[in-house]
């Protein structure tokens, strides 16, 4: 979800091409977001927040990329972020548990000597995120930069500063986690000191190692001197819309070497000012820790008049008017009802609220006709998908008072089969190929127009595949043992919907599987994260409700527009493709489109809910949501065709280009 605009805007590659007024909003928001995320993260406290805001900040990176025309760029930072982002949440959920719930960077310190495998791994993850080279952050930061410093020098001077930051505010992380004074001996305040500190058990070593060899080898995927690696394998999906540097050779190891150097002089300037000490209030001033004072805009804008109008609502709407209406209309009948020769009222009952239920009617029927494109042969890989963990998770369901490890072995076995799957559908996925391939299409409700509608190509290959490997370390590295079913089961859940986000190539089956991904992922951090789980749990699911209000509208305007002109209610991408807007109906519709991603994305200045969700959400919480959950996102606005055709029809610029 977190990087669902990352994606939606690569799936809008062909729409982008036709607007560089889109594409410039698009990347001077990235690079702002990517800044002013930095900045807050350099005055946090808490280690799971300097991660949240690191986050946002990479996500502005890889926005930057899409405004930049550089789409391979930023699914290659995508892909390497998911890594290294992964590995250092993964490592701090370890420090937190040696830490007896502790995730103060104040009451930290000196943890490489009892914490040896996760400092070693968390060393990697920084040094990754931090671009030092060979690993994986270098080239894929490397990349993104080169395409800026091609396309625009302003936004590439700003890209490197905020590069600087980011090596500056992970190396402030590290080294008050793992060097200086062993803090965690002293008590703070009211609050003892910690006991000795523990290595986490194998079972989160392991996938530490595993990412941590993914977070330095992860730059293999597109090396600048290679041709084959992602420019390869993305080519034809973008063909015709990608931006080319067209930079010598020369030109991008020197703008290499630049890279290198911002980040090593980040690393150095960290270590001369948090060496020795962890706190510095001149560096850390309550305008950075309070979000630039976004939260308390909102609050002020929003959350007061909300509650304002929700007392209201209860005392003087619901206590006076409702209730009034109805204790009123039931003492005149009882007042009226009297029996016959003057005798005793009768007596009668009152309550304050009815129910009843209805049956819909039954419109939905599954049918086996094809809906106007022929789906592809052989065994339904793509349906699969989707299915088994949806099956693991009602297994899970249905067996009550089983052992943990009997839910642990469901979780896990059925994770490690869907990557069998997925594997195979990428060695059998036909590189060089534009279009969707495993097409699988079945009506689902002809009158409605929705369809069961999945295929798969490059880029949501790569979505599925890092979905694929992350749930079975997150799933085997889960420590928590409180209602292991439930936890196994809204992961599972969440597995099949993000699944489904990334295969569905009918709108409203993507919007149904993207909204399915808030309820276990609402379920996740507010039942096993942090203090302030209930918190973040409840503007995680407000903020992104808004965002999924707009996308909603807009599909279906889209979806209506396109019946009015066709006589046909179809979601499918490739039909919707041939729709005609107004000038005004392409405004409205960007506007939607945009405050849709904007508000999942997140982008600033709409980024304030996804730290707290990660900062209280439980360490493979944090791990989907920033690997996973972050590219769940499918486009519901995207002008691909079912063959990626690089060449837009015109219909769609004046939904793209309103300006022009």
């Amino acid at each position: 979800m977190v990087t669902a605009g990352v994606y939606l805007l690569c799936r809008m590659n062909p729409i982008l091409g036709l607007s560089s007024d889109g594409r410039w909003v698009i990347a001077i928001i990235g690079c702002a977001t990517a800044f002013v995320a930095a900045t807050i993260a350099s005055s946090q406290h808490d280690i799971k927040k300097v991660l949240a805001f690191s986050t946002v900040s990479q996500i502005g990176y890889m926005v930057l990329a899409v405004g930049c025309g550089a789409y391979i760029a930023a699914l290659f930072l995508m892909v390497c972020h998911a890594f290294y982002k992964g590995l250092l949440f993964l490592a701090a959920g370890s420090v937190i548990h040696g830490l007896e719930d502790e995730q103060e960077l104040a009451r930290m310190g000196a943890l490489r000597k009892w914490l040896p495998w996760t400092f070693a791994t968390f060393l990697v993850g920084w040094l990754a995120i931090a671009g030092i080279p060979p690993l994986a952050g270098f080239w894929s930061k490397g990349d993104v930069l080169a395409n800026v410093y091609a396309k625009s020098f302003p936004l590439y001077v700003a890209g490197v500063i905020t590069a600087f930051l980011t090596a500056y505010y992970m190396s402030r992380l590290f080294y008050l986690t793992f060097t200086g004074k062993a803090r965690w001996q002293e008590a703070a305040g009211d609050q003892p000191a910690h006991h000795t500190p523990h290595e986490s058990p194998w079972v989160m070593r392991i996938p530490l190692l595993v990412l941590a060899f993914c977070a330095f080898f992860g730059g293999v995927l597109d090396l600048p001197w290679t041709n084959r690696g992602l420019n390869n394998f993305l080519g034809p999906v973008f063909a015709g819309t990608l931006y080319h540097d067209n930079l010598s050779m020369t030109s991008q190891w020197v703008l290499l070497a630049i890279d290198g150097v911002i980040a090593v002089a980040g690393l150095a300037v960290a270590w001369v000012l948090w060496r020795v000490t962890a706190s510095r209030p001149a560096l850390t001033p309550a305008f950075l820790e309070r979000v630039w004072y976004w939260d308390d805009f909102y609050d002020a804008l929003i959350g007061r008049p909300g509650q304002a109008v929700a007392r209201f609502s209860a005392t003087v709407i619901d206590a006076k008017v409702i209730d009034g209406a109805v204790n009123g209309v039931a003492s005149l009948v009882k007042s009226s009802s009297t029996g016959p020769g003057g005798s005793r009222p009768a007596t009668c009952a009152t309550t304050r609220s009815a129910s009843c239920s209805a049956s819909p009617p039954s419109w939905c029927s599954w049918c086996r006709g094809r809906g106007g494109h022929e789906p592809s042969p052989g065994f339904p890989y793509l349906t699969v998908l989707i299915l088994l963990p949806a099956a693991g998770a009602l297994l899970a369901a249905v067996l009550p008072n089983a052992s943990r490890v009997v839910y642990r072995l469901i979780g896990i076995v059925t994770s490690l089969a869907v990557l069998g799957f997925a594997i195979a559908v990428g060695f059998l996925l036909q590189a060089g190929n534009g279009g969707y391939q495993f097409t699988s299409h079945h009506v689902w409700a002809k009158s409605l127009g929705i369809s069961w509608y999945v295929g798969v190509d490059g880029i949501s290959l790569f979505l599925v595949l890092m979905a694929a490997v992350l749930f079975p370390i997150v799933l085997v590295s889960a420590k928590s043992n409180r209602d292991p079913r439930a936890f196994v089961g809204w992961m599972l859940l969440l597995e099949a919907a993000c699944m489904g986000s990334f295969l569905s190539l009918d709108l409203i089956l993507f919007f149904l599987f993207f909204e399915l991904t808030l309820v276990p992922a609402y379920f996740i951090i507010g039942g096993w994260g942090y203090a302030g789980r209930a918190y973040a749990a409840i503007k995680f699911f407000v903020y992104t409700f808004f965002g999924s209000a707009f996308l909603l509208v807009g599909i279906l305007v889209v979806a209506f527009l396109h019946q009015s002109q066709t006589g046909v209610l179809t979601f499918s991408l490739p039909a919707l493709e041939h729709t005609h807007f107004s000038s005004t109906t392409g405004i409205l519709l960007f506007l939607a489109f945009t405050s849709a991603f904007a508000i999942k994305a997140p982008l600033f200045p709409f980024h304030t809910w996804s730290p707290d969700a990660y900062a209280e959400a439980p360490t493979g919480g944090s791990m989907i949501l920033a690997g996973v959950l972050a590219s769940s996102a499918r486009t519901a606005s995207s002008a691909s065709t079912s063959t990626c055709s690089p060449r837009p029809r015109a219909p769609w610029h004046r939904c793209c280009s309103p300006w022009r």
